[in-house]
């Protein structure tokens, strides 16, 4: 997604990691596994459950209604599934090698 819009990883400054996802996501076995991108650990934000304090921010905030009705004009819609390159690095990282116990059924 970052190369369609002419960025880089290292163009961001935070990046946001929400949810039950978030809360039990351990950034450095993350990273080792291209989870997540090798950038500095400040600049990775646990923001909780962005979607429940999002909407009722929406309902109870007239400015931050506004707000996002402007930011919603700015976004940018990109068809991944479209994209050879992104195809390619999707299936690229499919897999993970994990251990497998002797005994255990394949």
């Amino acid at each position: 997604m970052l190369s369609e819009v002419g960025l880089r990883f290292e163009d961001l400054r935070h990046i946001y990691i929400a949810g039950g996802f978030g809360r039990f996501l351990d950034l450095e076995n993350a990273t080792i596994i291209g989870l997540v991108p090798d950038l500095p650990r400040e600049r990775f934000r646990y923001i909780g459950n962005s979607s429940l304090m999002g909407s009722y921010m929406v309902v109870v905030s007239q400015d931050y209604r506004q707000r996002q009705l402007e930011l919603a004009q700015r976004m940018t819609y990109i068809e991944l599934n479209t994209d050879p390159a992104y195809l390619e690095q999707y299936t690229g990282a499919l897999f993970l090698l994990i251990p497998i116990p002797n005994g255990f059924p394949r």
